[in-house]
């Protein structure tokens, strides 16, 4: 949701803050019917006609906190009375979609956006040189609890509702950011609900906006094509100080990369994909004896708790370290990092031979966006659709996204594969994806630009929808 008009520029994002709560229903079999205990005592569910399968209406209990959602489970999977309470969108969410766009100033839009019934949404607005940031809809308040899990999984007491539009603060001249998984300014209410907070690349990109200068079209495209890593930037240095210590000249070339590195996670870059290889494999060995069922979940989502990791790790004597399934030692840092070392070497020779040269990082991360509605496999789609595996740029913690899979041998998810610059006069915009389904049309392939980033383009007057307000 961004965009702007004669008077303003504006852009939104969906906060990724939990706002469902579940419960585990209290019930009862009556001689007719089950009840479940409500706040005032024992009630019968309420039904409604839900979804239609093979030309039958498949009927949805509701209580007094929301539906039923265990009811989907029959038979030896069913399970107990789960109840799910959420947000839904209002009528009045969908209407100021599209009256915002149309407002005079970002005092007006923030009028809009009062009391409005909605999942948590960030909002940025800017009109010459004044900004405002806010935040719209409501969130539920829960009752904390005290000690490491505040958040209770089930039946959490409900406190009340929140409107977030109270909180709207003008942008003066600081750079203000906002985005889906961003916390920096969010309002205390929001700070329980949001359990992943991105703070690295915000910091990133405040770093270079704020570093002096004039902010023009070509650096806001440099800051947007950032690939330096945050993280690497924090683990790097110890891992140079732990390789000192190896003994064998694996250890010693990938020193000489360390030192060598600028930290940013290019596509030829060897020492990027050593890093990556050799952080996985570190958090692997560290916990994978405590974590086994669970270690796919927590590999694949090691960039969340990277930083607390590493304030791990810089105690060389922790316990965190000792290995339960080893009896008659006990295990430090330097036992682990080593054996995490020698095994990533080992990955990445099975992977990309012996020869260091070979071990960059496009050679691993590399992946494809894939045409929706599209069997690839049929002979006309491999024709016209057929689609290459393409390096890809990035990390977790870089501007430019790259996220990778551990478990798929690093192959690339989640990417920055839009990206634009609005000012109240023009706009341009970046598209490293194909848009058109028709193989004759000028917006069909982008293969060609994709691995050099592709190119910031005016706005295409063609592709342009004007909106107009009713009189």
């Amino acid at each position: 949701f961004t965009g702007r008009n004669p008077s303003m520029t504006f852009s939104s994002f969906t906060m990724k803050a939990d706002t469902q709560d579940f419960h585990i229903e209290t019930t009862r079999k009556m001689k007719d019917s089950e009840q479940y205990l409500g706040a005032f005592g024992w009630r019968d569910f309420e039904l409604a006609e839900g979804a239609t399968v093979s030309g039958v209406a498949v009927p949805v209990r509701s209580t007094e906190r929301g539906p039923v959602i265990s009811d989907i489970f029959a038979g030896m999977y069913r399970t107990d009375c789960i109840t799910v309470r959420s947000l839904f969108p209002g009528e009045d969410y969908i209407a100021a979609l599209f009256d915002v766009p149309l407002v005079a100033s970002p005092a007006a839009a923030r009028l809009r956006l009062a009391n409005v019934t909605s999942p948590p949404r960030a909002y940025l607005f800017s009109s010459g040189e004044f900004a405002l940031r806010g935040f719209s809809g409501k969130i539920p308040l829960r009752l904390q609890r005290a000690g490491l899990f505040k958040n209770q999984v089930f039946n959490p007491t409900l406190a009340g509702i929140a409107d977030l539009s109270n909180y709207f603060e003008a942008a003066g001249r600081d750079v203000y950011l906002i985005g889906g998984s961003i916390v920096e300014g969010v309002p205390p209410v929001m700070r329980g609900s949001i359990e992943y907070g991105e703070e690295d690349r915000p910091s990133r990109i405040r770093d270079l906006t704020g570093a002096g200068g004039v902010l023009d079209i070509v650096a806001l495209q440099r800051v947007l094509r950032d690939t330096y890593s945050v993280s690497a930037a924090k683990f790097v240095p110890l891992f140079i100080r732990l390789l000192e210590k190896i003994p064998v000249t694996s250890a010693r070339l990938t020193r000489i990369y360390f030192l060598d590195w600028d930290y940013r996670m290019r596509k030829d870059s060897v020492a990027a994909t050593i890093y990556q290889t050799l952080l996985v494999k570190l958090v692997q060995e560290t916990i994978g004896d405590e974590c086994k069922n669970e270690i796919p979940g927590i590999l694949e989502h090691h960039h969340y708790f990277s930083d607390s990791f590493l304030k791990a790790i810089e105690d060389e004597k922790s316990v965190l370290f000792d290995d339960i399934t080893t009896s008659g030692r006990e295990e430090r840092r330097d036992d682990i990092f080593d054996r995490a070392f020698l095994r990533a070497m080992r990955y990445l020779n099975d992977r990309r031979g012996p020869i260091m040269e070979n071990w960059t990082w496009g050679s691993l991360h590399f992946g494809h966006f894939s045409v929706p509605l599209i069997d690839e496999s049929a002979f006309r789609s491999r024709l016209f659709h057929a689609r290459t595996d393409e390096p890809v740029e990035g990390g977790s913690t870089t501007v430019y996204r790259g996220t990778s899979l551990p478990l798929e041998n690093f192959r690339a998810d989640v990417t920055s594969c839009l990206s634009g610059i609005y000012d109240t006069t023009a706009g341009i915009s970046s598209a490293s994806y194909s848009y058109s389904l028709n193989p004759f049309s000028d917006y069909f392939d982008y293969r060609k630009e994709y691995g050099n980033f592709a190119a910031f383009k005016p706005d295409d007057t063609r592709h342009r929808i004007e909106i107009r307000p009713l009189k």
